[in-house]
């Protein structure tokens, strides 16, 4: 055989085939890996909205309710530092 003859085909069938095996599992592996991992990652975003989206509505509604009392303890005290 040419040395330079790349395209010769002097390999054994069964060393290819263990090769080619061997690559399936680790492509098959990293694929399950990866395919896990955004599945994962879909899942934590979509629990992370449900958990913003039930949560918004009443943050914003306490917060409103916070800064209204603050407010109104504010002008309490100017009020009454004005009648004194």
């Amino acid at each position: 055989m040419n040395d330079l003859d790349w395209l010769a085909d002097d390999s054994d069938p069964a060393v290819e085939e263990r090769e080619f095996t061997a690559l399936q599992r680790v492509h098959g592996v990293n694929g399950y890996r990866e395919g896990v991992d955004a599945g994962r990652q879909v899942a934590m975003q979509e629990g992370f909205n449900q958990g913003f989206d039930a949560t918004f509505e009443r943050a914003l509604k306490r917060g409103s309710e916070l800064g209204a009392a603050a407010a109104r303890r504010c002008l309490d005290a100017v009020a009454n530092k004005d009648k004194s």
